[in-house]
Protein backbone atom coordinates (compact mmCIF):
# COMPACT_ATOMS: atom_id res chain seq x y z
CA UNK A 1 0.00 0.00 0.00
CA UNK A 2 2.67 2.65 1.06
CA UNK A 3 4.79 1.76 -2.27
CA UNK A 4 1.61 2.75 -4.45
CA UNK A 5 0.81 5.55 -2.74
CA UNK A 6 3.70 7.12 -1.10
CA UNK A 7 6.73 5.80 -2.62
CA UNK A 8 6.12 5.69 -6.64
CA UNK A 9 4.55 8.63 -7.20
CA UNK A 10 7.49 10.39 -4.82
CA UNK A 11 10.16 8.82 -7.02
CA UNK A 12 8.52 9.76 -10.15
CA UNK A 13 8.87 13.54 -8.90
CA UNK A 14 12.85 13.07 -8.21
CA UNK A 15 13.05 11.20 -11.90
CA UNK A 16 11.43 14.52 -13.87
CA UNK A 17 13.80 16.38 -11.66
CA UNK A 18 16.04 14.24 -12.42
CA UNK A 19 15.48 14.88 -15.93
CA UNK A 20 16.98 18.35 -16.49
CA UNK A 21 20.42 16.59 -16.59
CA UNK A 22 18.77 15.49 -20.40
CA UNK A 23 18.34 19.34 -21.15
CA UNK A 24 20.72 21.49 -23.35
CA UNK A 25 23.26 23.34 -20.33
CA UNK A 26 22.18 26.88 -22.12
CA UNK A 27 18.56 26.44 -21.06
CA UNK A 28 18.92 27.71 -17.22
CA UNK A 29 15.51 28.93 -17.17
CA UNK A 30 13.86 25.82 -18.60
CA UNK A 31 16.23 23.57 -15.81
CA UNK A 32 15.30 25.50 -13.10
CA UNK A 33 11.48 25.72 -13.63
CA UNK A 34 11.71 22.03 -14.03
CA UNK A 35 13.29 21.65 -10.47
CA UNK A 36 11.51 24.19 -8.52
CA UNK A 37 8.04 22.82 -9.50
CA UNK A 38 9.20 18.85 -8.89
CA UNK A 39 10.91 20.43 -5.18
CA UNK A 40 6.90 22.39 -4.46
CA UNK A 41 4.99 19.21 -5.89
CA UNK A 42 7.22 17.48 -3.08
CA UNK A 43 6.19 20.13 -0.51
CA UNK A 44 2.68 19.57 -1.39
CA UNK A 45 2.66 15.76 -1.94
CA UNK A 46 4.39 16.07 1.74
CA UNK A 47 1.61 17.95 3.13
CA UNK A 48 -1.11 15.85 1.61
CA UNK A 49 0.14 12.20 3.00
CA UNK A 50 1.13 13.59 6.64
CA UNK A 51 -2.58 12.26 7.40
CA UNK A 52 -1.59 9.01 5.83
CA UNK A 53 1.50 8.25 7.62
CA UNK A 54 1.16 7.42 11.39
CA UNK A 55 2.90 9.71 13.69
CA UNK A 56 5.81 8.46 15.51
CA UNK A 57 8.41 9.83 17.63
CA UNK A 58 11.52 8.24 15.88
CA UNK A 59 12.72 8.46 12.81
CA UNK A 60 11.73 5.42 10.16
CA UNK A 61 12.70 4.89 6.81
CA UNK A 62 9.81 6.69 4.79
CA UNK A 63 11.03 9.53 6.79
CA UNK A 64 14.41 9.39 5.77
CA UNK A 65 13.45 8.84 2.31
CA UNK A 66 11.26 11.43 2.17
CA UNK A 67 14.09 13.83 3.40
CA UNK A 68 16.60 11.98 0.98
CA UNK A 69 14.77 12.99 -1.68
CA UNK A 70 14.12 16.77 -0.75
CA UNK A 71 17.97 16.98 -1.11
CA UNK A 72 18.18 15.00 -4.75
CA UNK A 73 16.20 17.54 -5.96
CA UNK A 74 17.49 20.74 -4.24
CA UNK A 75 20.80 19.08 -5.61
CA UNK A 76 18.99 18.64 -8.97
CA UNK A 77 18.05 22.67 -8.97
CA UNK A 78 21.92 23.78 -7.63
CA UNK A 79 23.61 21.53 -10.06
Amino acid sequence: MYIFKIFLPIIIILIISWSVFWIHPKQIEAKVNITIVALLTLIAYNLIMDDEIPKLDYVTFMDAFIFITYLFTAAATIL
